[in-house]
């Protein structure tokens, strides 16, 4: 089954909580409200307008930004390298400005105006798509690839005026560039963790970061062929030679659910007394505040992440219970279970039947109150991270149906 092909006999909800359909069940064409939940992109981490460099000649010019001075900043860019050339331009600078290189075997080097290098990481940069950071704090620059430092340098330079170059005319690097943005204070490790998360679009990184303390923000979300804009100081930059590269359409897309605030309520809801199949995608960011973060709560049938990891299922409102082992932290899993109008259940992760068969989650009992994704319908046990496509079902998936969801959505 491909990721476009329906699985619809005995569908009775679908929430694909894409940026298309963030609230929408497809079956009723009920919309839920949503509290606090940001659609994403794209669950595969694609999706973002970005600019191919050729290696040699292509370049964006940046306009005059405020100048760093002594002070402390953070430079953060979105790249996807083909290769390491002699040498790697992220960042040029002109007039004693700050510049950003990686050399020929991936090390990555900070300069003032062409001069130096500095020290450079101690662990090196690899080919591929990566989030590349530059922090000074307090006189001290640390390197970041992904999120992850790659060593910390003396960096008490003046850098006095800050003009230059994305990439660079002479020494341009070999892929693409999405995102260049510049901020005049350290990031927290939170915050550079958040940029370094691929899938979060960049619009949904404002909203925890802070974007007001911008003093660059140049990316291509939105652009067009002819220029990068500088939304933060409305100013544009100029492309000279790189490619835009349009992402491809997607129908992976999922929602961030924050933890504390976040859920989203249907006042529709269907009688599930009898057999029932329930699926989704979910990407837990760490234990919910709580403990317990809801993927799904009905009066009478919840399905949460419990403060072990184990993904579990209620049929009498949380008197009984069964679930999965623990699925850890940060990475998708595909999240079934079948329960029969008895109770016994079973639950699959990624296609596989996951703990003791036929475990029994209680006598199913009348729904009552509001369907919530994320959140119970008193606003608590909200989930940490991201939800994406949940469906039930009035009946038992088989075998292949449950490959099928796993194997075409993955």
């Amino acid at each position: 089954m491909s990721q476009n092909s329906e699985l619809t006999a005995g569908l009775i909800f679908h929430a694909p909580l894409s940026e298309d359909y963030p609230s929408t069940d497809l079956v009723s064409l009920s919309k839920g409200t949503i509290t606090s939940v940001y659609p994403v992109l794209d669950r595969q981490g694609s999706g973002r307008r970005e600019y191919s460099f050729n290696g040699s000649t292509n370049y964006v010019a940046l306009p005059t930004i405020p100048a760093f001075g002594t002070g402390d900043f953070t430079v953060v860019m979105n790249v996807d390298l083909l290769n390491l050339n002699t040498y790697n331009v992220f960042l040029g600078n002109i007039g004693n400005g700050f510049g950003l290189y990686a050399t020929a075997n991936g090390q990555l080097i900070s300069q003032k105006n062409g001069v130096g290098p500095n020290s450079g990481s101690t662990t090196y940069i690899t080919i591929g798509k990566h989030s590349i950071q530059y922090k000074r704090l307090s006189g001290v620059g640390t390197y970041y690839m992904d999120g992850i430092s790659l060593g910390s340098i003396t960096d008490a330079f003046d850098y006095t005026v800050q003009t230059g170059t994305v990439s660079n005319s002479s020494s341009a690097i070999s892929g693409s560039i999405s995102m260049c943005r510049i901020f005049n204070y350290a990031l927290s490790p939170t915050q550079i963790a958040n940029y370094s998360r691929p899938e979060y679009p960049i619009e949904w990184v404002d909203r925890g970061v802070g974007a007001s303390k911008n003093i660059l923000d140049l990316n291509a979300e939105g652009a067009t062929s002819a220029y990068w804009y500088d939304k933060t100081n409305s100013l544009t930059a100029t492309v000279s030679g790189a490619s835009l590269i349009k992402p491809t359409a997607s129908n992976l897309g999922s929602s961030y659910f924050n933890g504390t605030t976040s859920g989203i309520i249907f006042s529709t809801k269907n009688d599930l007394l009898g057999d029932i199949s329930i699926s989704g995608w979910i990407n837990v960011q760490a234990n919910a505040p709580s403990t317990v973060g809801t993927i799904i709560w009905e009066s009478g049938v919840t399905v949460i992440r419990d403060n072990i990891g184990a993904i579990r299922l209620s049929r009498d409102g949380g008197g009984h219970d069964m679930g999965s082992g623990n699925i850890g932290i940060n990475s998708w899993h595909n999240v079934i279970f079948t329960s029969k109008a008895d109770g016994y259940s079973n639950v699959y992760i990624d296609g596989v039947l996951n703990g003791s068969a036929n475990q029994f989650a209680g006598t199913p009992s009348i729904i009552t109150g509001n369907r919530g994704i994320g959140i119970r319908s008193n606003n608590s046990y909200n989930f940490l991270g991201f939800i994406s496509d949940i469906r039930i079902y009035s009946r038992i998936l088989s075998a292949d149906e449950i490959q099928g969801l796993y194997q075409g959505m993955k």
